[in-house]
């Protein structure tokens, strides 16, 4: 579920990655982590992941394989309302991509 939810973002960073749109999939999500850095007065809280994807290349006709790390954050997630509000304005912002080899 959480990849269909983040699955625009994802189709942006490779679109950016690329200068084009590419067909791709998720090959294998690696890791998903929960994050909790309580070193500000306000702790901030977000999941990172390493997906592997499987990105089309039509000029070559092959397959590349790529590794995306990705930081997700999600405002409400530890909050007193967070089952109450629905709209969470989610945030996946790209922290590396490279080929997977």
């Amino acid at each position: 579920m959480l990849i269909n939810l983040i699955e625009p973002d994802i189709n942006k960073i490779i679109t950016d990655k690329y200068d084009k749109e590419k067909t791709w999939q998720i090959g294998k999500v690696i890791m998903v982590s929960l994050i909790a850095d309580q070193t500000k007065k306000n702790s901030e809280n977000w999941y990172e992941m390493i997906i592997h994807v499987r990105v089309h290349d039509d000029e070559k006709d092959k397959e590349l394989l790529d590794s995306l790390r990705i930081r997700i954050d999600i405002p409400n997630m530890y909050t007193r309302d967070k089952y109450k509000e629905r709209n969470s304005d989610m945030k996946v912002t790209l922290i590396t991509y490279e080929p997977w080899r």
